[in-house]
């Protein structure tokens, strides 16, 4: 039995660069997050990763020139993924005032 095209789900468009201003702490720190996760690009070989306490650096720290100065404590590549620990931000107060519970 042959398909026909037409029936394949539409392509998924990449979405735009980001192309504002760049993050920095001083953003990340305005939603109470205070931690890092930073994961070693040579994640095929390596997987390692940790969370790093970001209050050494300045709130015009960009986020960017973190990731090309983080070295490896595992096998000393230069270059990391660095990324807000989101898991850490305040729960939100709901509408009735009451506290919600993230997952």
């Amino acid at each position: 039995m042959r398909r026909d095209p037409r029936d394949d789900p539409p392509a998924k468009r990449r979405p735009a660069r980001y192309s504002g201003p760049p993050v920095t702490l001083g953003h990340i720190r305005s939603h109470g997050v205070r931690h890092l996760l930073v994961y070693c690009s040579e994640g095929l070989y390596c997987h390692h990763s940790a969370v790093i306490n970001a209050d050494r650096w300045p709130d015009e720290t960009v986020l960017l020139d973190l990731d090309r100065r983080a070295v490896c404590t595992r096998c000393g590549m230069i270059g990391a993924e660095v990324r807000p620990n989101w898991s850490e931000r305040p729960n939100p107060e709901s509408l009735t005032g009451d506290r919600t519970q993230r997952a």
